[in-house]
């Protein structure tokens, strides 16, 4: 090979290596951003609205020991926002940059088999499925306590109250993960729920019931998402209504949410989840995504308080957020068509049913597609957020806020991967206070 050649291949060498590395770049700084993206688009109307729930209702001085984090949380979230509004400045003026992150994926799959992706944390099943690990194990001793406490003293204001544990990918039964990694998603939530369990705190474990619902573990989930899907959503809150009427008397008609009264949508290839956005489009496909909606007349008013949003109608036009419905892969969120977003307090109010019942939820993100089924045969259902990890989450007394509103019933429902040891104090999900 002549020296003209050698050199003429050394350049070309050199430009893919650079090539190379600014895709990972690029695509290291898409992994941080995915998240807070559609939080960001709604940031202003957050500002504007925000009502001030700390100041509503305050946290004890015992309780207030989390605000000493608070100063960190708040430069976090404004780091974030600040980087959001730079990402949506390079979408506008740099549209191939998601072909340059693709690009570099699949070079990445081609010189390297690795099965963890995104810092460590992405796992790929033998299936293509894909999932977040936790490694760390942790007693949840004290936050069991908590719970226990927290649960103890919903009881003593005459409301009920439960705690409802969904399942993730990871099967609690089934050893389905690939060889010689370690996971600690169930492990960490078992010690939790025993701790429930031992203190006679009424508790529902849905891993149990979706083993023997579901033979293929997989099918209650989407392949590219952690999320569960909107069918599993329906079937876990008919799980629920039957625990409910049978240990809580909770007097929910079960027959509104039998799955013949309701209508299947599906749009084919529509969604791609938050992993498969990590790993983008040139790993992973997207999927069909189901909206189900009542054969039933139906009636809603749902009222976003922090952002002063009132909608009432029907269940889809209430209940129902069609503008997520676009097959626009890496800037929206198709699960939040169910509801919208996640937010610090909203209320549902069904004016359709002769039910007396009124039920606040302690949520994450499993909730989306459970709340709208439930409000069908509830009178009300109060949503409330206290992640920390959210760009605006609940930060006032929940003791106190349960106080005001009075439920009949007050449930927590968070599913296993939130039973993550990593910064406890900063996501500080079972804020019982």
């Amino acid at each position: 090979m002549n020296m003209k050649l050698k050199k003429i291949y050394s350049i070309l060498f050199v430009l893919f290596i650079s090539l190379f590395g600014c895709c990972c770049y690029i695509n290291n700084i898409q992994h941080q951003l995915n998240k807070r993206k559609l939080q960001a688009e709604n940031a202003q109307n957050l500002v504007n609205n925000n009502r001030d729930w700390k100041k509503e209702f305050p946290l004890d001085q015992q309780q207030d020991k989390r605000a000493s984090f608070s100063l960190g949380g708040e430069l976090r979230n404004n780091l974030k926002y600040f980087i959001d509004i730079i990402d949506g400045c390079l979408k506008i003026h740099a549209p191939l940059r998601m072909t340059f992150v693709e690009i570099g994926h699949k070079l990445g799959e081609m010189f390297s088999s690795k099965t963890l992706f995104d810092g460590q944390s992405v796992v790929r099943f033998s299936n293509g499925y894909l999932g977040y690990i936790i490694k760390e194990k942790h007693s949840y001793h004290e936050e069991g306590l908590r719970a226990v406490n927290f649960g103890q003293y919903v009881e003593s204001l005459g409301i009920k109250f439960c705690f409802i544990l969904c399942p993730s990918k990871f099967s609690k039964f089934k050893d389905d993960f690939p060889k010689g990694l370690v996971n600690s998603t169930n492990n960490n939530a078992d010690t939790f729920m025993d701790i429930l369990y031992k203190n006679n705190i009424k508790a529902l474990d849905l891993r149990e019931n979706l083993h023997k619902d579901f033979p293929n573990h997989f099918d209650a989930f989407f392949k590219t998402d952690h999320h569960w899907k909107p069918e599993t959503g329906l079937w876990a809150t008919q799980q629920i209504t039957k625990w409910m009427n049978n240990r809580l008397a909770a007097n929910l008609d079960e027959s509104v949410i039998s799955p013949d009264r309701f209508n299947y949508k599906v749009y084919p290839k529509i969604f791609l989840g938050s992993q498969g956005k990590k790993l983008s489009l040139s790993l992973t496909e997207p999927e069909d995504f189901t909206v189900i909606t009542p054969k039933y007349e139906t009636d809603f008013e749902f009222e976003i308080y922090c952002r002063g949003i009132k909608k009432s109608g029907p269940f889809e036009t209430a209940l129902l957020d069609s503008s997520n419905l676009s097959r626009d892969y890496y800037n929206i969120t198709t699960y939040n068509t169910y509801l919208g977003f996640d937010d610090p307090v909203v209320r549902i109010t069904n004016k359709k049913t002769d039910s007396k019942t009124r039920i606040l939820l302690i949520k994450d993100s499993y909730a989306m597609v459970v709340a709208p089924f439930l409000a069908l045969e509830a009178k009300e259902v109060y949503l409330v957020d206290v992640r920390k990890d959210q760009i605006k989450y609940f930060d006032g007394s929940l003791k106190k806020l349960i106080k005001h509103l009075k439920p009949d019933i007050a449930a927590c429902l968070y599913n296993v991967s939130n039973f993550s040891p990593v910064n406890p104090t900063e996501k500080d999900i079972l804020a019982f206070q």
